[in-house]
């Protein structure tokens, strides 16, 4: 049964609460969504400022994000710098990063930080800490194109790039050690997300899906696919694919096969510019197998971005009325962080070596 269906009471609601009003007249920008799956929307930024991929600490109290200095015209990596809010229930934010930069992700300390430093026209994976603790390069000389999206667990790192290849530039994964050393490309493939806590991630793929790899065995696994057209180029893509801190879900961005972030201002899509004004981004999640496919948003706005927070509670950007901030939410069908989380199977202990009995020589007494 489709998560979307609305009465007209509670799309009546929704416009309200999100479109831009001004003099008695409401403008048609507004999120729909389903309120008894979506719960709790709530927007945490008020500034207006283009925004990037966003990383929330393991404890959910912090959000990095990279936040571009261009209000409108084409996007760019290079206009990016990072930003972080210390404290969600404030619109407060900290520049940590002042040179051209993008992609945060915390290590799970959630003190320190990676992100991509864009020098010279070239991409470097760098680790940094919020106090100020100056920058380590995990990477001097870039391994593709556009190193970016880097994502820690213990001390693998993944990430994507672009690479040559005999059909033109695609994006790939690559992993590393957190010393930059041990470079595996992994194959096709953007956008990875490590699971909490099995020894697996997520990824979105150039033909538009969500794909699962082992890293044990290298295995992938096709979760969600794109339609094809009639020239077999796919009709949309999915970015951002991240599981829930329990890792029963997979939540992820659905939209044209179209580069929003560097070719369409959001200004543009406002006014129906672009070649795609009839297909939006908006959320979707699903099991982490795959199944219970659901649409979380929808209308004449964009939503994306995602990513998850602690419990059933996710973070996103939408540019409604024309402002990219980022809002909170929280989804009905997830537990929430009050829940226990599952632990990794632990193997059961070595069994004690068998020591045979002494007998007791009935001669000594």
């Amino acid at each position: 049964m489709s998560r979307i269906a609305l009465s007209f009471a509670l799309l009546t609601v929704i416009g309200l609460l999100f479109s831009c009003s001004g003099r008695g007249k409401k403008t048609a920008e507004y999120i729909t969504f389903d309120a008894s799956t979506l719960r709790n929307v709530t927007r945490i930024t008020d500034d207006g400022m283009r925004k990037g991929k966003l990383s929330v600490s393991k404890d959910g109290s912090k959000i990095l994000y990279s936040e571009s200095k261009l209000i409108t015209g084409k996007r760019f990596q290079k206009d990016y710098t990072i930003m972080m809010i210390r404290n969600l229930n404030s619109t407060a934010k900290t520049t940590l990063v002042t040179d051209p930069s993008y992609g945060p992700a915390w290590f799970e300390n959630g003190s320190e930080y990676l992100y991509s430093a864009i020098e010279q026209g070239k991409t470097k994976i760098v680790k940094s800490n919020i106090a100020g603790g100056g920058k380590t390069y995990i990477t001097r000389n870039p391994v593709g194109e556009w190193d970016s999206d880097p994502t820690i667990k213990g001390n693998t790192i993944l990430f994507s790039t672009l690479m040559e290849t005999r059909t033109g530039k695609k994006w790939h994964l690559v992993s590393m050690n957190d010393k930059g050393g041990e470079v595996t490309i992994l194959g096709e493939g953007m956008d990875p997300s490590w699971h909490p806590y099995k020894n697996k991630f997520v990824f979105a793929k150039n033909d538009g899906g969500i794909y699962e790899m082992d890293i044990q065995d290298n295995q992938i696994t096709q979760l969600f696919s794109i339609p094809k057209d009639d020239k077999r180029l796919s009709k949309e893509r999915c970015i951002n694919p991240s599981y829930s801190q329990d890792g029963n879900w997979i939540l992820f961005a659905k939209g044209a096969n179209e580069n929003i972030f560097y070719e369409t201002s959001s200004t543009d899509i406002l006014s129906g510019g672009g070649n795609w004004p009839e297909r939006r981004w908006h959320l979707f999640a699903m099991k982490e197998d795959g199944s219970d496919f659901s649409q979380l948003t929808s209308g004449n706005v964009d939503v994306f971005h995602p990513t998850w927070g602690v419990g059933n509670e996710i973070f996103f950007v939408s540019n409604v009325a024309g402002k990219e901030e980022i809002w909170r939410a929280s989804l009905a069908m997830v537990r929430p962080a009050s829940a226990p989380l599952p632990v990794a199977p632990v193997a059961p202990p070595a069994p004690a070596p068998y020591v045979a009995p002494v007998k007791k020589d009935e001669g000594l007494l």
